[in-house]
């Protein structure tokens, strides 16, 4: 997660598998303080580690280097909480130790557990990218995530360029049409009025309206190709589409869920000024083999 500067940049959320939290008290603001266990230890920090011995690499201790979270945190009116670019790893990336795992299906509803038990009310949403392979382990990955996260109440989902590679079409006609949570602006399941997607969708919690919509970006679509299944506009074309009716609906919150590279995504929150939250997918580094 890196650190938001001003204007433009306030509005921008960077989301790289791991969920990240938004929160709405009145007025939108985006906790964005954020380090590594490593960081902690290269300035000094977390003594209480193990110090390794020669030639042995120890993996810091989790409890002494981290920081508690969510401590002192006021109750929001809404906790909005973005993921992304799940990748197929339904289980946690043991990359970094296992005592700094990162991901997986199992801590994201563990995260969002914890908050609605403590009386939050929580919209999640999700970039997309649930997939990263190919093939009938791939598909199954991908289908699994997705009920997963209908179970985790996610009500905006977007696609990744992989996801497209999958049957999402077949997945779309069994999802109940009241918790089919794929929403894109840019593309749609035989026709974006077929029904199995939809361009936006407006939220209601906590007393507010929160309209979401999402974009697979143009060097992402470049993989693709229009067919029977899937219709594809690029993102410059769909947005203005969509924008106007999420303007005349009144809702207190925009949000744009960007599946492209960030200098892309960037360019989309300038351009498109009434978004209050842009959140694009490649914006973080995978975990370092070792910790």
């Amino acid at each position: 997660m890196d650190s938001l500067g001003s204007g433009m940049d306030r509005r921008f959320a960077w989301s790289a598998g791991l969920a990240v939290g938004a929160i709405v008290v009145g007025t939108l603001f985006f906790h964005a303080k954020w380090s590594t266990a490593a960081d902690k230890i290269a300035a000094g920090e977390g003594a209480n580690s193990p110090a390794p011995t020669s030639g042995q690499s120890v993996p810091p201790d989790a409890a002494a280097t981290n920081e508690p979270i969510f401590v002192n945190w006021p109750k929001p009116d809404v906790a909005l909480l973005f993921s992304g670019e799940q990748d197929g790893y339904l289980e946690p990336c043991g990359c970094a130790g296992l005592g700094n795992q990162k991901g997986g299906l199992k801590r994201r509803f563990t995260l969002i557990k914890q908050l609605r038990d403590k009386g939050w009310i929580v919209e999640p949403m999700d970039l997309g990218g649930q997939a990263k392979r190919f093939g009938k382990q791939a598909e199954m990955k991908f289908e699994f995530a997705l009920r997963g996260l209908i179970e985790m109440g996610y009500q905006a989902v977007g696609f990744g360029p992989q996801d497209l590679t999958m049957d999402v079409l077949t997945l779309a006609i069994n999802l109940p049409a009241a918790k089919n949570p794929l929403v894109s602006a840019n593309v749609g399941l035989v026709d974006f009025d077929s029904g199995f997607t939809k361009r936006f969708k407006i939220i209601e919690a906590g007393g507010m309206k929160i309209g979401v919509t999402a974009v697979l970006g143009k060097k992402q679509l470049a993989t693709l190709k229009n067919s029977d299944e899937l219709k594809l506009v690029e993102p410059y074309q769909a947005i203005p589409q969509v924008l106007p009716d999420l303007i005349n609906a009144h809702c207190d919150y925009l949000i744009l869920l960007s599946f492209a590279d960030p200098d892309e995504t960037k360019d989309l929150a300038r351009r498109y000024k009434d978004f209050n939250f842009v959140v694009t997918a490649d914006g973080g580094q995978v975990p370092p083999n070792e910790p």
